[in-house]
């Protein structure tokens, strides 16, 4: 009476540890529905579409009453294991009918007890999932949070690389980011079936890899057929990884060569497109050129000339200076100290 009634008490309406954000009320719904669950699984008190599909199949003491003798028997034997022997001592109709009905209930509680057992289990689980989402989700946020900056500056780049194919007119860098591409996609791939293998069997939709195990008794010396002697480590998924990493370093560098070379044959085509129209306007252009040198010619006499002048004129101040006579000199320091 006390595990009944403690399995039937209602569930609470709030949750102080729940997070106020958008995901509280899924998580209170879902959290309702498992504590439900759990509980009218557990008292029997419901019957869901697979109790109903399995309880179909059952023959109840009806059924079996208006059946003949003969399928009576047929059943039992094909169904429930029963042999020649024993159905020979079964005389009465009545005997028959029991035994049949008897087998049936058997069968079908045996069914229900699974169905129940399995929605039990599976609202264990649910509770067990609803409280380790509430307890993770500040770092189930953070990681989204990542996760989406991490997608953004990706496609960033790859529109980046696919913008810079197109200007510079680079098929091959094209068929190289197309590659790499390709490789990106196979490496998330071979990542996912990698986390999901820890909680669910592989199956076919998981990235094939080969099965090469590196046991430690190997390498230890012991014999394999001991305790632990058969576990080992696969390393067949670690070497698809590192091939597949090779390859995107090998086409990154090839496609980056690529579209060096592409910028450099464009950067020649832009200069020879220059050339011919410098030289269609040839006449002009050596016009121009000619007035320039002949300015440049003008203004370098101007300056040799100036430069001459100059220092002509400092040369002769020097002369005079050194022949003048010391009276002057006098003369004219004192001119300086009256002006002072």
């Amino acid at each position: 009476m006390g595990a009944s009634h403690f399995l039937c008490v209602t569930p609470p309406t709030t949750f102080p540890f729940l997070p106020t954000t958008s995901a509280a009320p899924i998580l209170q719904h879902v959290w309702d529905w498992t504590a439900d669950t759990v509980a009218d699984f557990t008292m029997g008190t419901v019957n869901t579409n697979k109790d109903a599909a399995a309880s179909s199949s059952f023959l109840s003491l009806t059924e079996i009453a208006d059946m003949r003798v003969r399928d009576i028997k047929q059943r039992l034997a094909r169904s429930h294991r029963y042999g020649a022997d024993e159905l020979g001592r079964m005389i009465l109709k009545k005997e028959l009918v029991e035994t049949l009905a008897f087998e049936e209930e058997k069968v079908r509680l045996r069914s229900v007890d699974q169905h129940r057992r399995y929605w039990a289990w599976r609202g264990i689980g649910m509770a067990i999932v609803v409280v380790l989402v509430v307890a993770c989700w500040p770092l189930l946020q953070q990681g989204y949070e990542v996760a989406l900056v991490n997608f953004v500056v990706y496609t960033d780049r790859k529109q980046l690389e696919v913008t810079r194919c197109r200007e510079w007119q680079s098929k091959w860098g094209m068929l190289g980011v197309t590659l790499m591409f390709m490789i990106d996609i196979l490496q998330a791939w071979l990542t996912l079936s990698i986390v999901l293998s820890w909680v669910i069997r592989p199956n076919r939709y998981f990235f094939l890899t080969p099965n090469i195990p590196i046991k430690p008794a190997q390498f230890m010396g012991g014999p394999m057929d001991k305790a632990f002697g058969s576990y080992g480590i696969n390393i067949g998924s670690m070497l698809v990884t590192w091939g597949l990493r090779f390859a995107h370093g090998q086409l990154e560098t090839w496609t980056g060569k690529a579209l060096a070379r592409s910028r450099q044959r464009m950067q020649q085509t832009k200069k020879k497109k220059t050339k011919i129209t410098n030289e269609g306007h040839g006449d002009f252009t050596a016009e121009t050129t000619t007035q320039s040198d002949l300015r440049r010619q003008a203004r370098r006499e101007a300056q040799q000339q100036a430069a001459t002048t100059a220092a002509a004129t400092t040369s002769q101040t020097t002369t005079t200076t050194m022949s003048a006579p010391p009276a002057a000199t006098s003369t004219t320091s004192t001119a300086l100290d009256e002006l002072d």
